[in-house]
């Protein structure tokens, strides 16, 4: 079951069954949109050339974080990856119903350091906790009880849209083709709409900002997206140690991609972030991981 409901910059809907991001929307909050705001701001405090332009969206879930960026923050287009099916049916809708269509190019696959198909669990409460699965040498919140399904993953540094140009769904046998050859692929939003959006070509320090939140997948995400990290845009992500333990990265396989970058964490009031305390953060959280209780951080990177 579906709800629509009213946030103070869009109409969104939610799934029912979502009882964290999807509860939050149902009460006139639109989740996430004070995090974009906060970023946009830090970073043109750092950057006077800097414009908000292009979001790309990496995780997107049900759209939350992308609407917040077009419809709160400013940005002129978007481009977003989804990989659960259900999910980024919402997601389709919710750029739909706010008339974002002509702005937004929406993948509906996973990012990660291969072409390739992998399996996803599936939270039964939590619809922004869905993970791909790379280990279960933890399982703290019945990780192993969850439900699980095939998705397909791509590099980032193996999609590009360019502009104005049309993109269309790929069957499941077109991808599989696409997987067994190599080739790049790409899953547009639909047969007739035009894209506005431009990825990986041309991208621009100063007019973009990737926001990646994955649930742990973060290093191979990284480890398919050179370019990305080569322009130095800035980008928001998701820090969650269990997570990151869970799919059996250290915390050098995550840090690595960051060194030489100035880091904050991303509050009211953004604070510089060292590598000795995401180590001391990392070692900590791990270990204070419960059921009901899972200490983690997005960090801005500049």
């Amino acid at each position: 079951m579906y709800t629509i409901s009213e946030t103070p910059i869009a109409r969104m809907i939610t799934l029912d069954k979502d009882e964290i991001i999807g509860k939050i929307i149902r009460s006139q909050t639109h989740f996430g949109l004070d995090q974009v705001i906060r970023a946009k701001q830090f970073i043109l405090s750092h950057n006077r050339d800097w414009i908000p332009n292009h979001f790309i969206d990496i995780g997107a879930n049900i759209g939350t974080h992308l609407v917040a960026a077009l419809l709160g923050a400013g940005f002129s287009e978007a481009t977003a990856f989804e990989p659960v099916p259900e999910l980024f049916k919402v997601l389709q809708e919710n750029i739909s119903i706010n008339h974002l269509t002509q702005k937004s190019a929406l993948f509906n696959l996973a990012l990660s350091n291969k072409n390739t198909i992998l399996q996803i669990e599936l939270s039964p409460h939590n619809m922004g906790d869905n993970r791909i699965v790379k280990s279960n040498r933890l399982s703290k919140h019945n990780e192993d009880l969850w439900e699980k399904t095939p998705i397909f993953t791509a590099t980032l540094d193996s999609i590009t849209i360019l502009k104005k140009q049309q993109l269309y769904f790929l069957s499941s046998d077109d991808l599989k083709s696409a997987l067994q050859s190599d080739a790049c692929y790409m899953v547009g939003y639909n047969q007739s709409t035009p894209v506005q959006s431009q990825l990986i070509e041309g991208l621009n320090k100063n007019n973009t900002l990737a926001w990646i939140d994955t649930q742990g997948h973060e290093p191979d995400i990284f480890k398919g997206a050179k370019k990305l990290l080569k322009s130095r845009i800035p980008l928001v992500t998701e820090f969650w140690p269990y997570g990151l333990a869970r799919a059996g990265f250290s915390f050098n396989s995550y840090w690595k991609y960051l060194k030489n970058r100035n880091i904050y964490i991303l509050s009211e009031q953004p604070q510089s972030f060292s590598r000795q305390d995401a180590l001391t953060f990392f070692k900590s959280a791990v270990q204070q991981e419960t059921e009901s209780y899972s200490p983690h951080l997005d960090l801005l990177v500049i």
